[in-house]
């Protein structure tokens, strides 16, 4: 009975560990410009195009 060879390697592991950390940085890089200071209170979403207040961003 011949049964295909399952074992990972370390390449394709590596592999995965760079595609999922590189994911991880392009998610906080589009994350980091979303909201922007207007008052003390009130913040800009400009992925929605609306201002929100710091108690509605906490909850």
């Amino acid at each position: 009975m011949n049964r295909p060879n399952t074992r990972i390697t370390i390449s394709e592991v590596m592999k995965i560990l760079f595609f999922v950390l590189a994911l991880i940085v392009a998610f906080l890089f589009a994350l980091n410009g979303r909201y922007m200071m207007i008052d003390d209170d009130y913040y800009l979403d400009k992925w929605k195009k609306e201002v929100r207040s710091v108690d509605e961003l906490i909850k």
